[in-house]
């Protein structure tokens, strides 16, 4: 009887604890996204989820195929790390549009955080969790970023690499007639030098 008793109370810690962690999360009050709030972030794009990677540490990385960029710099497909275990946790599905508002969270790393203006689309407005802190529908905020920031070109790998290498040092090589040109002088100087080391060795 006292086992049961014991059992019921742990099951009921654990889910009054599991409640808890899921009301953790506090944001501030964040009002619609508006132009001032753009320099919050370092990336903007809406995109969709292509896959998802499990790390250790709590954090997991989410990759997106961009739709369409609003603000900073990425190629087609960028990779976005988030919190995959606090109370602040964020869970995405594959194939699902977003509206990314991402930032740095090192030099090359992107995070997205659960207290970001970022949302999912939904495809009924009735079921859009998002739209009484956002003031706008998901189709009238793409339009809003749209308007006020425009569509940016996506980077190209190629072009990625070539902008690298123009900043690397070059070590070219002539091509093959400037090489028969080199010997032949080369030899010339050779057969000068030679001469002229003989007939000092005669006098």
């Amino acid at each position: 009887m006292n086992f049961k008793l014991q059992l019921k109370k742990i099951i009921l810690l654990f889910f009054f604890l599991s409640s808890f962690r899921m009301l953790a999360c506090v944001c501030d009050s964040q009002m619609p996204i508006s132009k001032e709030q753009f320099e919050n972030y370092d990336v903007i794009f809406y995109g969709k989820v292509d896959s998802l990677f499990i790390e250790s540490t709590g954090t997991a990385i989410v990759v997106f195929s961009v739709k369409e960029l609003y603000k900073g710099n990425c190629e087609k497909e960028i990779r976005i790390i988030y919190d995959n275990s606090s109370s602040c946790m964020m869970t995405f599905e594959l194939g699902a549009e977003w509206l990314i508002y991402a930032s740095y969270q090192e030099f090359d790393k992107l995070k997205v955080h659960f207290c970001s203006h970022s949302r999912k689309l939904f495809l009924a407005n009735e079921k859009d969790i998002y739209l009484s802190n956002a003031g706008k529908t998901f189709e009238e905020e793409v339009l809003f970023l749209q308007t006020n920031l425009g569509i940016q070109k996506l980077i190209v790998r190629n072009d990625l690499i070539k902008q690298q290498s123009d900043f690397k040092p070059h070590n070219e090589q002539p091509s093959g007639s400037n090489k028969i040109i080199l010997l032949v002088v080369s030899l010339v100087i050779m057969i000068i030098v030679y001469v002229i080391t003989k007939n000092r060795t005669k006098k």
